[in-house]
């Protein structure tokens, strides 16, 4: 029996963890008005600067859509989008796996490691893809 272990299977960075909290936000309130970061951020202990910076880039790649001034805040502007979506908006490509020799490679094309993750990878994109967030 041969047994692999990883020391992190999916790669989710902190911006990507923020991301699905602030569209999760959106999609459950009652109402459909604009969310506020700053609100957000301080309701859930987030850092303003950073989800400013996520939510921005999630506007720009079409995801959300935003209103200016005192009652302003941002809203969802697609009916339905996928968690890659939000990888992709966010600049991300879907890991599933960390090389444990990244400097020091071992096993060339014939590493198993790497047909490992080519299929992981695969599959985990195929399951983002088709994982479609209601709106």
């Amino acid at each position: 029996m041969l047994i692999i272990t990883y020391d992190r299977i999916l790669f989710m960075t902190q911006d990507v963890r923020y991301a699905l909290l602030f569209l999760t936000e959106i999609v459950r309130q009652p109402w459909k008005g604009p969310v506020t970061v700053k609100k957000f951020a301080n309701n859930h202990h987030l850092s303003f600067k950073f989800l400013e910076q996520i939510v921005g880039k999630l506007r720009q790649s079409g995801i959300l859509w935003s209103v200016s001034g005192r009652s302003g805040g941002y809203g969802l502007k697609l009916q339905q989008f996928s968690v890659a979506d939000i990888y992709h908006a966010l600049g991300h490509e879907i890991q599933a796996l960390s090389c444990s020799f990244p400097t020091d490679c071992r096993g060339g094309a014939e590493c198993l490691q790497k047909e490992i993750e080519a299929k992981i990878t695969g599959q985990m994109n195929d399951l983002f893809v088709g994982m479609v967030l209601p709106a």
